[in-house]
């Protein structure tokens, strides 16, 4: 399946599609550009033009699983750092025993469930439809990676290639 540029759902062949890698900081999490470029559409193959909801809600779903992923993730280091706390040792006793590291690791046990839970609440809301699925998507967001401020930045461009910019950003 294939989003054309003009806002139609097509199928479209492997052969139709050149995927360019993106160059990524994790790399058990490839990403990639697709590029349609050279498709050329019957009118008999148009699967329907009012596909911009089902596009949101592809792009929520995506970015839930990300957050899941970045909150799961997250939570198996925090386990990770824990269990060598319990068995580092410094000066006789483990260094989790000590006053600022207990506090700072209930610190990230807390922020790692509000995490779960930001992205449990985002899951369920894109999958019910509610009107609250975007922000919560981004609040899931935030709340996996700690973030005090976000910026999602897509790439769009218009039929003729020019960037598509809009003055502000909407849902």
């Amino acid at each position: 399946l294939g989003i054309l540029p003009t806002a139609e759902l097509t199928r479209v062949s492997r052969d139709q599609v050149e995927a360019r890698p993106r160059t990524v900081l994790d790399p058990t999490f490839p990403l990639a550009d697709i590029h349609l470029a050279s498709v050329v559409v019957d009118d008999d193959r148009v699967l329907g033009t009012q596909v911009d909801d089902r596009i949101d809600r592809v792009g929520q779903q995506a970015l839930v699983a990300v957050a899941a992923m970045t909150a799961g993730a997250c939570r198996r280091i925090f386990e990770s750092t824990l269990d060598y706390a319990k068995v580092r040792e410094q000066y006789g006793r483990p260094i989790g025993s000590f006053q600022a590291l207990k506090h700072r690791l209930a610190d990230h046990a807390t922020q790692l469930e509000g995490a779960k839970a930001a992205v449990a609440h985002a899951a369920k809301a894109v999958h019910t439809g509610a009107p609250d699925a975007i922000p919560a998507v981004g609040g899931a967001m935030d709340l996996a990676i700690g973030a005090r401020q976000t910026w999602v930045m897509m790439e769009h461009s218009t039929k003729s290639g020019e960037p598509k910019i809009v003055a502000a950003c909407s849902y």
